[in-house]
């Protein structure tokens, strides 16, 4: 089945799409004009905690289009009020095109019920048509919930770190006084892998498949096939109530991480426990295998869809 926005459960509306989500329908529009994105602004201000200066304004996001690249807009049916949000510019590295997804926002009241998910899978539809076979982004290791959507749910990969990326002064009521670290997610929209996690056949592991796997340490040296790198359940938690604890999280995860990427791991899902009293997320980190998904979504020659 070929990864359509009808195959993925969007019906067409005369300005976009319409998919519903739990009790209640969405429509999804492209945004062209100043006019259609305006409403993006004050979302990022919600959604990022961003002031002025480091919202993306309009006079850029009106050039996106003509890059190739895709701006989404969804609204909850029947209300006027932007539910969420999806922007990133077209490009080429090494010859090959590949989209930059650059923000994605979520209304806090309309969270937790697909949108995200929604908002990514018609992005990769679209982009699949436009001749994309790869999407790269990049958000905050310690957030969890951002690990669970683009492992656990859209198959991405990562074997990149990021340390400070964006600098001390961006975004500090997101950041708190942490050092911006960011990790380099791929998306090889062209691959079986995405394309099963899309359509629901492919499953992220479960925490039971997971929990003997060895769990490396800040400063341990990476060994095996596959193993497990702890990040926190709820950063923001930590950021307002023990500010200590969160830069802890953050070197902790830094050194995991970069140790690992340098021995030749990748991100390929991330796992999450609930019960008993506590909460545990882990990213599952493979040495092999993650190569042959990025080389099948980069690959030009694969047929159109």
């Amino acid at each position: 089945m070929h990864l359509t926005p009808a195959a993925l459960g969007f019906t067409p509306t005369p300005a976009g799409w319409r998919k519903p989500l739990g009790d209640a329908s969405f429509i999804f529009r492209e945004l062209h004009t100043h006019a259609e994105m305006a409403p993006i602004l004050d979302l990022q201000r919600a959604v990022w905690r961003m002031d002025d200066l480091d919202v993306v304004p309009l006079h850029e996001l009106v050039t996106i289009p003509e890059t190739g690249g895709i701006v989404l807009g969804a609204w909850r049916e029947g209300e006027a009020s932007l539910a969420g949000f999806l922007f990133g510019w077209g490009g080429f590295v090494d010859g090959r095109p590949r989209l930059a997804s650059d923000m994605m926002g979520v209304r806090p009241d309309a969270r937790h019920g697909g949108l995200g998910f929604a908002l990514k899978s018609l992005q990769a539809a679209l982009a699949l048509a436009r001749g994309y076979r790869t999407v790269i982004w990049t958000f905050d290791p310690l957030r969890a919930a951002n690990a669970r959507l683009n492992f656990a749910k859209l198959g991405a990969l990562c074997h990149v770190y990021h340390t400070d990326l964006y600098g001390p002064a961006f975004a500090p009521d997101f950041y708190g006084a942490m050092p911006t670290d960011n990790l380099a997610v791929v998306w090889p929209i062209a691959s079986d892998r995405v394309r099963d996690r899309l359509f629901g056949r492919g499953q992220s592991r479960a925490y039971a498949d997971c929990v003997e796997l060895p769990r490396l340490s800040p400063g341990e040296t990476p060994r095996g096939d596959r193993l497990l790198v702890a990040l926190p359940t709820d950063i923001d938690y930590l950021l307002t109530h023990d500010p200590a604890a969160a830069l802890d999280w953050r070197e902790r995860v830094r050194t995991a991480l970069a140790a690992a990427f340098a021995a030749g791991y990748a991100i390929t899902d991330a796992i999450f426990e609930r019960g008993a009293g506590q909460e545990r997320a882990f990213y599952v980190m493979d040495r092999t295998g993650w190569q042959a998904s990025i080389e099948e979504g980069t690959d030009s020659s694969l047929r159109s869809e």
